[in-house]
């Protein structure tokens, strides 16, 4: 006998969000962004994909139907600029991950990434 599990309706089953969810938004939607960073947010227990944010308009409406975040934009930007924007994931290329962070720090978000020390040093060190 063979037993199929659904596992996104088991995780929903066993995970209970909190009741004050961190609002999340990422920017970019490559892959890393679409095998990670998406499904890790929406299944956590204590943060909610609340923003995505990418720049090709056929990508972003394709991850939006598939995971549903309460909003999407095309701009940075616009999205910095979101009060509900609470963090923001950067799943972009790591020789734009600190420039992006700076943004995200001066707009009062949190910021989480991932660079290659190297790139962060050399762009601390040269400024």
């Amino acid at each position: 006998m063979v037993v199929h599990w659904n596992y996104n309706k088991l995780w929903r089953m066993v995970v209970k969000k909190e009741d004050r969810l961190l609002r999340i938004g990422v920017l970019g939607g490559g892959p890393i962004a679409q095998s990670a960073h998406f499904d890790a947010t929406r299944k956590a227990r204590n943060t909610e994909l609340y923003a995505i944010c990418e720049r090709a308009e056929n990508l972003l409406q394709t991850i939006a139907e598939i995971h549903r975040p309460t909003v999407t934009y095309r701009e940075y930007n616009a999205m910095l600029a979101d009060q509900q924007v609470e963090a923001v994931i950067l799943a972009t290329a790591d020789q734009y991950h600190v420039p992006l962070a700076i943004q995200a720090l001066n707009a009062g978000k949190h910021s989480c990434w991932r660079s290659r020390f190297g790139i962060a040093l050399r762009y601390i060190v040269i400024r």
